[in-house]
């Protein structure tokens, strides 16, 4: 959470197979024995999990949010539900479809809420396999979701992800010395290659935010960078080379950072403070060609961050620090109405849009978490959804432009300042249908 610049069961389970579901299965299993044989041979401790649709995990109970139902696997592999009603446990017949899940044979299960293979080896470790990468993997390393980290060859703290338009690459913060230290360098990588290359390492301090930074018109990239003599913001081409930058704001005496451009590509909004001020951020908006003046559209006296404009330009999400604590709130482009989004104790941060624009994905700390995970509510406000299920930090959410994966940085402690950095991560977004 960057806060600167710095950035009830139903025992009878249905006995009846479904054929289409079943003949799902039949479609994917050849493809997937020879992976899964290969999974039954690993094994490890046991890992606590929660796949999207699960709000407890802890091998070998489970229960499904979906079905409001524990499961319970015994020594020999026979899974058990707990039936409410009866208090009792009953037994849960093998092949049978558990609510929320397409396909069920010990051990392997498909998830429809997470589109998820996930597979339980004999020593009670939970496998998941990724269809983008086409092999299993491990799930957990402490997690409680199916969170995927990207192999990404770059030292430092990887931070800030935001997809291209095309959702087959990422843009992204490395810090060289550690979480918000040292020197900033803009990177890409191929989700499809595997493949980073550096677009901006000029040995200063360059930074994107989350969100909307990669635009789909123009095909540029919006960043901001300390150079002399203070922050300021630039735009690069998406194939662009040092020195290819271009700089869009430049005022004497006020920074320029965390800047978001409109899905057109001709407006820019950003968050300004006075020269080495860090308080009462005031978010401005102006034409990146420079035709207009800079507009502010938040009041003087509050301390407003982080501003992401909606890929339908509907609205601008930011956040306001109000009574010690970072809320959500959205306004129109042109300031001239808002409303907060968020409530309740914990702090709120790294908002950006979902691609149709009704939703926000954002990291916070509520509730009784002692580290930030992520979460999602509505544009408009109500009560917020989880995503993730962390023991350590999720931060800096970006919606893939198909609204499939989200995309974040993470680490595995309750907070990655002055740590050696944070990894980027990608997981199933909700399902909002």
């Amino acid at each position: 959470m960057r806060k600167t610049h710095w950035r009830g069961c139903r025992a009878s389970a249905s006995n009846a197979r479904d054929a289409g579901m079943a003949q799902d299965m039949k479609r994917w299993q050849a493809p997937l024995m020879a992976s899964m044989m290969a999974a039954v041979l690993l094994s490890g401790q046991a890992l606590a999990f929660r796949p999207s649709g699960w709000i407890h995990g802890q091998s070998p109970y489970m229960y499904s949010l979906i079905s409001r139902a524990w499961y319970y696997a015994n020594e020999s592999d026979t899974l058990w539900c707990y039936g409410f009603a009866s208090r009792q446990w009953t037994r849960f017949q093998r092949g049978a479809l558990a609510a929320g899940w397409a396909y069920f044979q010990w051990p392997y299960a498909y998830s429809v809420s997470d589109g998820t293979w996930f597979y339980l080896n004999e020593s009670d470790v939970l496998w998941c396999y990724d269809f983008d990468a086409l092999q299993w993997s491990r799930l957990g390393e402490g997690r409680g979701d199916s969170a995927r980290k990207l192999s990404i060859s770059a030292t430092g703290s990887l931070q800030n992800p935001a997809w291209s338009p095309d959702g087959k690459r990422v843009v992204f913060t490395r810090f060289r010395d550690g979480y918000n230290l040292g020197a900033a360098d803009l990177m890409i990588f191929d989700l499809t290659s595997g493949t980073v290359r550096s677009l901006v390492a000029d040995g200063g301090a360059n930074v994107n935010l989350p969100g909307s930074a990669w635009n789909a018109v123009t095909r540029k990239i919006v960043f901001s960078s300390a150079r002399d003599p203070h922050d300021e913001v630039f735009l690069i081409g998406e194939g662009g080379q040092a020195g290819d930058e271009i700089r869009i704001t430049s005022r004497s005496g006020e920074a320029a950072y965390e800047p978001s451009l409109s899905s057109n590509g001709q407006w820019v909004v950003f968050e300004s403070h006075p020269v080495d001020v860090e308080t009462n951020g005031v978010i401005m908006k102006r034409r990146v060609d420079g035709t207009t003046s800079y507009a502010p559209l938040t009041s003087l006296n509050d301390d407003c961050r982080q501003p992401n404009w909606s890929p339908t330009d509907s609205f601008i999400v930011y956040q306001r620090l109000d009574g010690g604590q970072w809320d959500l709130w959205c306004m129109t482009t042109d300031g001239a109405s808002r409303w907060k989004t968020t409530s309740g104790p914990g702090d709120k941060t790294d908002a950006s849009f979902s691609p149709d624009g009704r939703r926000l994905v954002f990291s916070s700390s509520q509730g009784t978490l002692t580290s930030a995970n992520l979460f999602h509510v509505s544009a408009t406000g109500g009560p917020p959804a989880r995503i993730t299920f962390s023991g350590g930090y999720d931060g800096a959410p970006s919606w893939s432009p198909d609204g499939q994966k989200i995309v974040f940085e993470s680490y595995s402690g309750a907070d990655p300042d002055s740590s050696s950095g944070t990894t980027i991560r990608v997981i199933s977004a909700p399902n909002l249908d």
